[in-house]
């Protein structure tokens, strides 16, 4: 049976599940009315602690994050907590099989966005080079570097939205990835100024938050 996780309460499905909720897993029956969003966390949540602090970087609060982001009219958000040691072509492949359960079931990949925040974000470029979908949405923050540019096999694709910290010496502008892409059909970067290095994405400040949800909106 379905659980939704709603600020710490459950709710079963079939119950009343308020605006703010998420899902770890895809649903089995999904509704193809709904908007569908895919958050991938960063490498240091893997480790098990859902709000930890890094020594650079400082706190990061991710059930702060997924309950802002589930904060969307007619949005499903779907954000599971990876294992440590999560291999990221291999994840790629779950989210990438993921879509493809919720495209047969009838949502339209245009309602389906796939973000990830560096870790993640790597996971979410090699999920949009597998997929060669261009109905696809995708949000990369932070998550572009030598690995992807200079890898001639990945090549992304759909409309893509690009963010990343000024500071940050960690994820940089993917522009170079987009240029190597001919499949993708819509591409905005966003370079935001925080201050905050890596950590700008460890929690929901304005600067992400609303460019990746006016992704959504668009």
């Amino acid at each position: 049976m379905l659980i939704y996780q709603t600020l710490g309460l459950l709710f079963l499905a079939g119950g009343i599940v308020s605006a703010q909720s998420f899902i770890e897993t895809v649903p089995k029956m999904p509704d193809p009315s709904k908007k569908y969003l895919f958050y991938l966390h960063g490498a240091i949540i893997e480790q098990g602690d859902l709000t930890p602090t890094h020594p650079e970087f400082g706190f990061y609060d991710m059930p702060e994050i997924r309950s802002v982001l589930a904060d969307h009219e007619n949005l499903v958000l779907i954000s599971e907590h990876r294992p440590k040691g999560t291999q990221i072509a291999d994840y790629a492949v779950k989210v990438a099989d993921d879509i493809n359960m919720l495209i047969k079931s009838g949502v339209a990949a245009k309602d389906i966005t796939i973000s990830g925040f560096s870790k993640g974000g790597m996971i979410a470029i090699l999920t949009s080079s597998i997929m060669q979908n261009k109905n696809l949405n995708f949000v990369f923050m932070a998550a572009c570097n030598n690995w992807a540019i200079e890898d001639d096999e990945i090549k992304v694709a759909g409309r893509i939205l690009s963010i990343f910290e000024t500071t940050d010496t960690i994820g940089r502008s993917c522009k170079a990835l987009i240029d190597k892409s001919p499949a993708v059909t819509e591409y905005k970067e966003v370079e935001i100024n925080t201050g905050k290095k890596h950590g700008a994405f460890y929690e929901p400040v304005p600067e992400w938050i609303e460019p990746l949800k006016a992704w959504l909106g668009e």
